[in-house]
């Protein structure tokens, strides 16, 4: 549990924040366009919007956004293939596969071009009751009383192990050949990495009239400790159930990587209905996601256009779902993996490039502050 932490925990968070405050920041003190190529204001200055770095910076931020969104919606086809055929019987063959993901696109790129924004609201507040109510479900029929004392142990064991974990790289390759490290922790740094342009983008829409301070702890520590919670009680009781012979919950994943948390849910009295909430949970994140990132990418390719032309989304809607088939249908997880990697690495430097800048401007904003 300790290693989800890490994974999910303050770290990715953390960045969401760096862009997120960059953007807000430079957006609201000093009325800059709300688009990721204003996080750099500090570095370039009123020059931000015209510079060659500003659009180098949109075009990279477009492809880290396309990686990761495109890999969520590998990951998310996984599981959804699966719980399919758990749920009907259907047998998924590769075929159905590809025409479940055409659906998928058919749909968030529907959405998209529509604008149905309200509809979209209401479909993300459905998902957020639909996994708090598997997540109760998991808690009040599960060892609820084992969940409890497991949570300050492996919460004690992380904040214990922080620092060592953080820059633990399995230099002597001890674990599973050396090859556990890449495809997990750096993979999910890449992953989160190539997330913040989309995450930081919506977190600093809505932080207006919040301090610095509170910008931190609502985006850092708030989220963060909601994730030990739920990886507490998903983990928590896949792992209790693993042990105590339950389930055969390690086989099953190993033998396909979307079977899960419904096969942890099979060993739940109406486990058969909370699979379904957890299947329509994830076929409407899926949307929501997909549609958000088609918009955000068809914004940066039309020059910052605060609603570009229905085209725009079409064409990169059609691009993200593509190249998850296309990941998905040559070397599934592994490719999905590499994918997020590859691409979340030229942002990286964006990242940095954000964090100087943050600094800078929270400098030349404290000395001007001292001169008046």
């Amino acid at each position: 549990l300790q290693i989800s932490y890490l994974h999910w925990g303050f770290h990715p968070w953390s960045l969401y924040a760096v862009g997120g405050l960059g953007i807000a920041y430079f957006s609201f003190r000093h009325d800059q366009p709300m688009n990721i190529a204003t996080s750099l204001y500090g570095l370039l200055g009123e020059n931000t919007e015209s510079s060659v770095w500003s659009k180098l910076t949109n075009l990279v931020t477009a492809f880290a956004t396309i990686a990761g969104i495109s890999t969520a919606l590998g990951l998310g086809i996984l599981s959804i293939k699966f719980g399919l055929t758990h749920i009907t019987g259907l047998e998924m063959t590769p075929g159905l596969t590809i025409f479940v993901l055409v659906l998928f696109m058919a749909a968030y790129i529907a959405s998209s071009v529509s604008g149905l924004k309200r509809g979209l609201k209401y479909m993300s507040l459905i998902n957020l009751w639909l996994a708090f109510a598997v997540i109760a479900f998991i808690f009040l029929a599960g060892p609820t009383l084992q969940l409890l004392d497991l949570f300050p142990q492996s919460l004690g064991n992380y904040l214990s192990n922080f620092v060592t974990m953080t820059f633990w790289t399995d230099a002597m390759n001890q674990a599973y050949d050396g090859k556990w490290m890449g495809w997990w922790t750096v993979f999910y740094w890449a992953f989160w990495i190539a997330w913040v342009p989309f995450v930081g983008g919506f977190i600093a829409r809505i932080s207006k009239g919040r301090t610095v301070r509170e910008f931190i702890v609502w985006v850092v520590l708030i989220p963060s400790i909601v994730m030990f919670i739920c990886f507490d009680i998903f983990g928590g009781a896949a792992i209790l159930a693993e042990r105590s012979g339950t389930v055969a919950l390690w086989k099953a994943v190993q033998a396909d990587m979307g079977s899960g948390i419904f096969t942890l849910l099979s060993a739940y009295p109406m486990g058969f209905f909370a699979s379904i909430m957890i299947f329509i949970s994830l076929i409407i994140f899926l949307i929501t996601s997909a549609d958000s990132a088609s918009f955000l990418v068809a914004m940066l390719m039309s020059k910052g256009e605060l609603e570009p032309k229905a085209g725009m989304k079409i064409v990169w809607g059609f691009v993200l779902g593509t190249l998850a088939i296309i990941l998905l249908q040559t070397d599934g997880l592994k490719a999905l993996q590499t994918a997020s990697i590859v691409c979340a690495l030229p942002f990286t430097l964006v990242m940095i490039a954000m964090m100087v800048s943050i600094v800078k401007g929270f400098g030349k904003d404290l000395k001007n502050r001292d001169l008046k």
